[in-house]
């Protein structure tokens, strides 16, 4: 289950819900899946903090994949990529973070990312 829906995305970035696709609500569930995987599951949804932490989290980071076009985090593997006489440079982890920085910020601040931090 998604920790936001698409009316959520729209109200978090400002936009209405037709700008986004139709698969809206598809994103939205494996951007739940990785803010589960980065936080090890410890969002609590019986705690209304966590709840809303989640919707934040996932918010950003479909709108980060949305910015950049990229949704399965490849960019994350390469430093440059260019179209004519295509080439690829691997990255050396300085490509696109998969987390999105501000799905990171809400977690870290939160205590979410660290197993000694819980929020309150």
């Amino acid at each position: 289950m998604a920790y936001a829906t698409v009316e959520d995305l729209a109200e978090y970035t400002g936009t209405e819900q037709a700008f986004w696709p139709a698969d809206a609500e598809r994103m939205l569930e494996r951007a739940s899946e990785l803010i589960d995987r980065y936080t090890l599951g410890r969002i609590d949804t019986d705690r209304e903090k966590h709840e809303e932490i989640a919707k934040a989290a996932t918010c950003a980071q479909v709108e980060w994949w949305e910015i950049h076009e990229d949704e399965y985090g490849l960019m994350s593997q390469f430093d440059q990529v260019s179209i004519g006489n295509f080439q690829l440079h691997k990255s050396d982890g300085k490509g696109l973070p998969m987390l999105a920085p501000r799905a990171y910020y809400v977690l870290v601040i939160n205590g979410l990312l660290y197993r000694a931090v819980r929020p309150r």
